[in-house]
């Protein structure tokens, strides 16, 4: 099965387009056997694309760090989640455990986010990952 690392907004805030954009890719990766890393949350984009993806038969699996269980209120609906102590250590876990890359870009999107993939280099080529498994999604 292959895995693609979401990163995308916990934030309701986002616009209702960035919603049913993640509604869709979440039925397709659903629909398609893809498995879901993301951070676990059940808000904003982070909550639409793994439970329209669970809800297409699809495999999700949450990484969220306990001081963020009750802010992100975690999905407890997911496959499999696990608690981690550190954004470090969600990030780490993230990356390992996923093949593919996708970014939401919205306005809630930190930079921090993003950074660790662009710099990836020497990370993806020392785990055997390939460059070219990123897309980023934006307005």
């Amino acid at each position: 099965m292959k895995s693609i690392a979401v990163y995308c907004s916990s934030s309701n805030d986002v616009d209702e387009a960035f919603k049913v954009e993640a509604r869709k890719v979440g039925e397709l990766l659903g629909k398609n056997k893809y498995k879901i890393v993301y951070g676990g949350g059940n808000m904003g984009l982070m909550g639409t694309i793994s439970n329209s993806s669970i809800a297409a038969g699809g495999h999700v699996y949450g990484v969220i760090t306990k001081h963020l269980i009750d802010f992100e209120k975690k999905n407890k609906s997911l496959n499999n989640l696990k608690i981690v102590t550190s954004m470090h250590e969600r990030k780490i876990e993230m990356f390992n455990s996923s093949e593919i890359f996708l970014i939401f870009i919205t306005p809630y999107t930190f930079a921090a986010d993003i950074k660790p993939l662009q710099q990836g280099k020497n990370i993806q080529s020392s785990l055997g990952k390939v460059e070219e498994s990123m897309a980023i999604i934006c307005d």
